[in-house]
Order: structure tokens, then sequence, then C-alpha cells
């Protein structure tokens, strides 16, 4: 499992009340409860604000909640989120800009690879048909310069409307 951990320095402009928290990423298609006894998949990749504390191993619930994360996942998140944190090895970043749709916001983080960017969505009510999981984090995925985002790309990442769609698009 591949995880991010951002100290962005503008998240506040993704959803004021983020501000002064890091965000983490994790890189899995989970299923997550979202009422008891069902279990949805998830299409997309899930991330969080969190408080930069250092956390004891118990917190890996709430990291699991969060991320939909198996145990053996959610204990060496723990681990390497507080190694991180105690090294000061946090990786400090920016959003080169905010996509803005009504009240929903994406932040546009760029990778390391070369027209790679990472999306994060900040604050969206999902779209009827797309998951709208209760306790999990936020959807983020990959995008690129050359990526066609067709209908069925954005509904997929990011449950997105008809309308929303071709404004995320102009925004892009």
């Amino acid at each position: 499992m591949k995880t991010y951990i951002f100290n962005i320095e503008n998240i506040g402009d993704l959803n004021p009340s983020m501000k002064g928290y890091y965000a983490l990423l994790s890189e899995t298609k989970p299923e997550v409860e979202f009422e008891p006894r069902y279990e949805q998949h998830i299409e997309n990749f899930l991330w969080y604000n969190i408080e930069p504390i250092l956390v004891p191993e118990a917190y890996g619930s709430y990291f699991k909640e969060k991320l939909g994360l198996t145990e053996q996942d959610t204990a060496h998140l723990v681990d390497e989120w507080n190694t991180t944190l105690s090294t000061g090895t946090t990786v400090y970043t920016r959003f080169v800009r905010i996509i803005t749709i009504g009240n929903s916001r994406f932040g546009i983080i760029e990778a390391e690879d070369e027209n790679v960017y990472l999306v994060l969505q900040g604050n969206h009510t999902s779209f009827p048909h797309q998951v709208s999981v209760k306790g999990a984090g936020y959807r983020w995925a990959y995008l690129t310069d050359i990526m066609v985002l067709s209908d069925q790309v954005l509904y997929e990442m990011f449950g997105l409307t008809p309308v929303e769609m071709a404004s995320f698009r102009e925004q892009w």
C-alpha cells in the first residue's frame, strides 16, 4: 500500500476547517462499511485530514475507518505516521490550483512525475449513485495533462454530475 503524508501549506483553501492539519493519502481501493453488515467497493483512493500529532497504536482504528485499510496496513501506517512526524521528514507542498464547482473544491498537487497531479476532493456531496461513505475519508485521484477526462473517469473518480463534469473540465 502506498501512502503520502503531506503538510499542505494552503490546505485551508480547500476546506477552512482543515487549516493546520496534514493530509494522509492512501493508494487503496477498499471495501468500506457504511451501514451495518453492508460494504461498498470504492472506485477511488481515499484521504483524510489529520492533526499532526504522534498517535498511539490504538489510533490505527481511526486510520482504518477513514481510509478503509486492512489491519496489517493500519499497523504499518501508524508506524509510518509517527516516524514521519518524529523525524521531521514530512513532505511540504501546496495546492498549485483549486478547482471550485459550487460548494465543492478540488485541490491540485504536482506529483514528482512530470505532468502528473494528485487531485484531492475536499467537500463534495456525492452524486446519488456514487458512494457516500459514512465515517470514511475524502476521494483523491491521479490525473495527467494528457488524460482524457471522460464522463466515466470523472464520475468514477469523483462522483460528478454532468454539469459538474463540464465545469471541472473547463477549470482543469
